[in-house]
């Protein structure tokens, strides 16, 4: 396993990571290095200003923008479904919902489709990287058709003189935050990172 992220590392040594789960966390790897900022919240993409919402089911913020995480996350589309009288009681109902392209998870992914392109573009501009990595606490092919609809949106919406990033899907699913938690102790003691050295 850790070959492969070693290798991966190599093939994209500058990326975005973005995680959709309860909410929407992030990652910025950069020189093949996890970049934390002066306050260690480098990429917090849950709080990135974006557009408001279409869906009604939003409740309308206070202010001209919204943020991130009440535009694309699982507890958005959990909070869609309820407001249009489908219960939701596990992963496994959001998978069958995604799999059976439920309508109003349709209602959802356009959304999260949209704000997913505000972000990675003022992203990817800002950082000058081409490549975003997007992985999902549920399967039902969700990161594949997420991928999928970011790759027309992104070239669809190119400002002028801008390369489309290349969107990649994760491969941890919902066992991600694990192996990233069992993985920190090996990373602090075998890492060849010169932030650790120093």
């Amino acid at each position: 396993m850790y070959q492969k992220l070693i290798q991966q590392s190599l093939n994209f040594p500058h990326f975005l990571y973005l995680y959709i789960g309860p909410g929407i966390g992030g990652g910025l790897v950069l020189n093949g290095e996890i970049v934390r900022g002066e306050n260690n919240n480098a990429a917090d993409v849950a709080s990135m200003p974006i557009p408001n919402s279409k869906l009604k089911s939003n409740p309308r913020p206070n202010s001209s923008f919204d943020i991130m995480m009440n535009r694309a996350s699982l507890n958005v589309l959990i909070r869609h479904l309820k407001y249009n009288n489908i219960s939701v009681n596990s992963l496994n109902d959001l998978e069958q919902l995604i799999l059976s392209k439920n309508v109003h998870y349709t209602e959802w992914l356009d959304d999260t489709i949209e704000a997913l392109t505000h972000l990675i573009w003022s992203s990817t501009i800002l950082l000058d990287i081409s490549t975003v990595v997007i992985a999902s606490a549920v399967d039902g092919g969700l990161p594949n058709i997420i991928k999928e609809r970011l790759d027309y949106s992104l070239e669809a919406s190119a400002p002028e003189s801008c390369i489309v990033p290349k969107i990649k899907t994760g491969k941890f699913g919902s066992d991600a935050g694990t192996i990233g938690a069992a993985s920190l102790p090996i990373f602090y003691s075998f890492s060849p990172s010169t932030e650790i050295l120093m």
